[in-house]
């Protein structure tokens, strides 16, 4: 406006993120300021949501805002398309000679009475004919019956299970539309609103797509095309969740260890819930302590391992499911990394030569797997020749476990003088978070 524009401003455009299309009272004061340099200045509204645009004026001399038909709208994607065509230069035309001709002038022509009311009685009907269709014109305005949408929200659903949307709509309304989506964020859905009777519609929300908390709006258009929009509703949906009181866990061999796990209610969500576990290695056995069990409660969740639970760390997928009435089943999970731990406890040698009188020693080694975090005790050491002792390294029984790692203890035996001679089977036991271990070995005495 202050020059610095090469050209003319033909319009403007802004964006509404909700309400659909439409010219707000800004809008309406802004396109009022522009239009005072063009009556042609054109308002372009682009909903956000869905991608729809539309073109407005304001009406001279009022406030009332108008949608531009679709029939009077081009959209080019190439600016060179939507430039005029250049008019062709026409032909040169050699002159035409000039040749007067002169003619008699004509007389006065003389308005008799009987023309005089002719003409007035045809300026009569003309005037009656445009009244006529002005009248007629103001009485269908104002026979029409305007648009109006209602709606009675619906504010609560629960997960898995369609809901039913229904609007009455008065007037000449056409493509009555729903408009919805995941409050927390994703696609949008345009669901076409099916007419019942009477001027209501109606539209089901499938149930594999009530998965959260849900925001909506009703939408539909005039003859004009001018489009009307409910106010955005919100559903809280009934959910549930999974929640174990902690993601990892180390379960012994030939043990077994308890935790707490929560079913969560989400938006008083009160079914009842299937459990189950995946992905845990054979031999480690999974008990829930209610199944099924209702949302909002606390359950124990025990694990127990064999002998023969392959050590290792495994993913194991908690899983609870509801089965609504109406459609397909909704599952939530959890995952809760269960590491299967052990120790080993090897000799070396299996088989000791002495002299009566003398002493033989023993190398145990204690290997920690990962996540064993019990003390190891060597508890007993059993078969030794009769008034043999023995005694552990630096007088230790007990290996701190730090693991994973190895460590080692050094296991001394002394003969009295008189010992028989013969071979003596010995037994030891070592014991760590209640797990017992056992190996064999012999003592052969000259």
């Amino acid at each position: 406006m202050s020059g610095r524009l090469k050209g003319n401003i033909v319009g403007w455009y802004h964006s509404h993120t909700e309400g659909g299309l439409f010219f707000s009272e800004t809008d309406i004061t802004t396109q009022k300021q522009l239009q005072q340099f063009s009556s042609l200045i054109t308002g372009l509204v682009v909903d956000s949501s869905t991608g729809e645009m539309g073109y407005f004026r304001v009406i001279p001399g009022t406030d009332n805002a108008t949608r531009l038909p679709e029939a009077n709208i081009r959209e080019y994607s190439d600016a060179n398309q939507a430039t005029l065509a250049q008019h062709t230069t026409s032909p040169i035309v050699a002159a035409t000679p000039t040749v007067e001709v002169r003619r008699r002038q004509p007389g006065a022509m003389v308005l008799t009475r009987r023309m005089a009311l002719v003409l007035i009685l045809v300026a009569l009907i003309i005037s009656m004919g445009v009244f006529a269709a002005v009248l007629y014109n103001y009485k269908e305005s104002a026979n029409q019956t305007p648009v109006t949408i209602t709606h009675f929200p619906i504010s609560a659903a629960t997960v898995g299970t369609p809901i039913e949307i229904s609007a009455n709509v008065t007037g000449p309304g056409r493509n009555v539309t729903l408009v919805y989506g995941q409050t927390a964020g994703g696609p949008i859905n345009l669901g076409a609103m099916t007419p019942v009777t009477g001027g209501e519609y109606s539209y089901i929300i499938p149930g594999n797509q009530v998965t959260g908390n849900i925001a909506y709006y009703i939408k539909a258009y005039d003859p004009e095309g001018r489009e009307l929009n409910t106010t955005i509703y919100h559903i809280s949906v009934g959910d549930f969740g999974i929640q174990p009181q902690t993601d990892t866990l180390t379960v012994y061999r030939t043990e077994n260890t308890s935790i707490d796990v929560n079913l969560q209610s989400i938006n008083s969500f009160n079914g009842l819930l299937q459990l189950s576990a995946n992905g845990n290695p054979n031999g480690l056995a999974v008990r829930f302590s209610a199944n099924p069990a209702p949302s909002g409660s606390t359950i124990h969740l025990n694990f127990a391992a064999t002998a023969n639970t392959l050590n290792g760390t495994y993913p194991v997928a908690l899983l609870a499911t509801y089965y609504p009435s109406q459609s397909g089943q909704v599952t939530r999970e959890a995952v809760i990394d269960v590491t299967i731990s052990d120790f080993q406890l090897t000799i070396t040698p299996l088989n000791s030569i002495v002299q009566a009188g003398s002493a033989t020693t023993f190398t145990l080694t204690l290997t920690l797997e990962k996540g064993f975090t019990e003390p190891v005790k060597i508890t007993d050491i059993s078969g030794l020749p009769q008034g043999a002792t023995y005694t552990l390294a630096a007088n230790n029984p007990t290996v701190l476990a730090g693991g994973p790692g190895t460590t080692t203890v050094t296991l001394t035996v002394k003969i009295l003088a008189f010992t028989k001679a013969g071979t003596y089977p010995i037994v030891i036991v070592a014991l760590g978070g209640g797990i017992s271990h056992s190996l064999s070995a012999q003592i052969t005495v000259r």
